[in-house]
């Protein structure tokens, strides 16, 4: 589902703390997604609706503009209601929801690059799903950062693991931003549709928005 704008992040081994720590499961145990594979199967409708945690519980936001706690009962046939298909909602147990890496970065150059590879799309961090997003100096050419390790603030330090392999949600409607394949196709055609990195917790803390960042090695 759509997440939600955070000026701060407690990051621990797995990741980002909440982060896909619930998701959407079909009967046949797969959890819903952009995409289909052995874990993951596409489910329509997912980005029409958002969640934000109060407290230590995501309240889903529907596209009719309902709410609706992730511990109402009433949760899984709602959810199965929206989307038509039998579904639950279900927290995250001893295998990981996390799709590829435990903490997800794009920078900021890369994305005002694409908006002006592709001039009529809207390029915004939301259709890249990011946890944090990188401010480098714009002149500068996207960084190699694949096994650097990189500290941003003063506890937290990541080991860049992989590039991030792009699937259809980049190109899918959400609030504001339309439906649009152009990007996708671009991101093929430029970089192996990788747009972004994976990177896996070495150190854990907390990023607050504005802490500055650094290439450790």
């Amino acid at each position: 589902m759509q997440g939600e704008p955070c000026r701060s992040l407690k990051v621990d081994s797995r990741g980002v703390e909440g982060d896909r720590v619930y998701a959407v499961r079909c009967a046949d145990g797969k959890l819903g997604s952009g995409k289909d594979t052995q874990r993951f199967r596409f489910l329509d409708g997912l980005l029409a609706c958002g969640a934000a945690y109060d407290d230590d519980v995501p309240v889903i936001r529907l596209p009719d503009g309902g709410r609706m706690r992730a511990d109402d009962p009433m949760v899984h046939s709602v959810l199965s209601e929206l989307f038509g298909q039998p579904v639950s909602l279900v927290r995250e147990d001893s295998i990981s929801h996390l799709d590829s890496g435990s903490v997800h970065l794009v920078t900021r150059p890369a994305i005002e690059r694409l908006k002006a590879a592709i001039p009529g799309s809207v390029i915004d961090e939301r259709r890249f799903r990011t946890n944090v997003s990188l401010e480098i100096p714009l002149e500068a050419p996207e960084p190699d950062w694949l096994g650097s390790v990189l500290a941003i603030g003063p506890e937290v330090q990541l080991r860049v693991a992989a590039p991030t392999k792009r699937c259809r949600m980049v190109t899918m409607a959400q609030n504001d931003l339309p439906d649009d394949t152009r990007i996708r196709k671009r991101l093929g055609l430029e970089a192996n549709a990788c747009f972004g990195y994976y990177a896996e917790v070495l150190s854990p803390g907390t990023i607050t928005e504005g802490d500055a960042i650094s290439r450790v090695r």
